[in-house]
């Protein structure tokens, strides 16, 4: 064993401590802690070690909230107090900029109330039923998570009760009519096996049970429409679909884009997924929606034709593969765009080189922003608004809404 002090905590939200001319990584460790850890797989940057004995915490060491921290994998950061977590957190996207040479305001941050994750994947094995162990593909039975809805507690403690109910993986999403349950495995061609997921969704009062398959999902049963306000306009995502994990999240970071891209008159909704922002936007201006993802798209169809929102256009295309170029993006006045936690270089390369007198980034990942958002700065772009929101609470994720225009 080796006996380490925390200097600081990485970007990955583990602890850093220098010894002996190595740098160590320990997760659940807290900046100040004094502790003995075994050492572990070597690194480019350094070594992973584990926390054997806490001897002495750091100034910012609390308790953690739920008593399955450190055992589940979900939440990596509960045992850092209020304070320093959100310093940790705005420095994480300071520094980040501060990489591609950018220095701006950004203003204070909100956080997503503890209990508000509607949006969940969850494992079942050997009559467990909640998430990964840390460090293991194992699942940790998880009644009480301190992160989740109480409606997805509901489901999970009914789905408890039928000890038989199939290993493998289901996703929960709470919709404005109900729960939504999409299954990892199941026997779509069995007659039978159909009839008891419908009594299953009867007998928990789901609104929708679908199984997942190569491309899609299938639906097997939808007994309400599980359906979504999108700003006042009900969406019906597909099974599986992406929607921000928490409700509270949504409506700041839509509240947040819809300001950077006011008097604006014709909009392109890059990785626009269902219409998180396109759909409101659509009430009042011309929106273009562009997406990879075929059953998005025709929900957000769907949703803008029973709204009557005559202004809207739709696309598929890979915005990874194929970005719209320069000439394409002409007929903008302003584009959003929100990829995936890679980010989406070629598409900000291509927004740098055009004449778009307003882009508003969406991200989740900081890292990725930067270097997105680096592009459009060397481009002539001038940062006008950086706007963080803690969704992912007690994990080293962070969204942030970007605001910049033509300088």
């Amino acid at each position: 064993m080796i006996e380490l002090t925390i200097a600081a905590l990485g970007a990955k939200g583990d602890g850093i401590a220098h010894h002996q001319g190595r740098d160590y990584f320990v997760p659940l460790a807290a900046p100040g802690d004094r502790v003995h850890v075994v050492a572990g797989a070597e690194r480019r940057e350094g070594t992973e070690a584990r926390i054997e004995r806490l001897i002495a915490p750091g100034p910012d060491r609390v308790e953690p909230p739920c008593r399955h921290f450190g055992d589940c994998g979900g939440c990596a950061l509960q045992h850092l107090s209020d304070a320093f977590y959100a310093r940790w957190k705005a420095a994480r996207l300071t520094e980040a900029l501060a990489a591609h040479g950018i220095v701006c305001a950004i203003e204070g941050m909100a956080s997503a109330p503890i209990a508000s994750r509607r949006r969940a994947r969850f494992g079942v094995a050997a009559g467990a039923i909640g998430f990964r162990r840390r460090f293991s593909h194992a699942i940790v039975d998880i009644p009480d998570c301190t992160i989740l809805r109480p409606a997805l507690h509901e489901t999970l403690r009914a789905l408890r009760k039928r000890k038989a109910f199939p290993e493998g993986e289901f996703e929960l999403l709470e919709t404005e009519g109900g729960i939504d349950l999409k299954l990892s495995r199941g026997e779509s061609s069995n007659p039978g096996w159909r009839r008891r997921q419908a009594a299953l969704a009867e007998e928990l009062d789901l609104v929708r049970l679908s199984l997942r398959g190569q491309d899609s999902a299938e639906v097997i049963v939808e007994r309400r429409e599980p359906w979504l306000d999108f700003g006042g306009v009900a969406v019906v995502p597909p099974p599986g679909g992406f929607v921000q994990p928490t409700r509270e999240g949504e409506i700041a970071l839509r509240a947040a884009v819809l300001e950077g891209v006011s008097g604006a008159r014709r909009v392109v909704d890059l990785f626009a997924g269902c219409g998180t922002f396109a759909l409101p936007l659509a009430r009042d201006r011309q929106v273009h929606a562009v997406d990879m993802d075929a059953a998005a798209l025709a929900a957000l169809d769907r949703a803008g034709r029973k709204a009557g929102l005559v202004r809207l256009s739709q696309e598929k295309r890979d915005l990874f593969r194929r970005p719209l170029a320069r000439d394409e993006l002409k007929p903008f006045d302003t584009a959003i765009f929100d990829p995936p936690r890679a980010g989406a270089p070629a598409q900000a390369k291509a927004l740098a080189q055009s004449r778009v007198a307003c882009v508003v980034a969406v991200s989740c990942n900081p890292a990725t922003l930067a270097r997105d958002l680096g592009y459009l700065v060397a481009g002539g772009y001038r940062i006008e608004r950086v706007v963080p929101y803690d969704q992912f609470r007690f994990t080293p994720h962070l969204e942030t809404v970007a605001v910049l225009r033509r300088g």
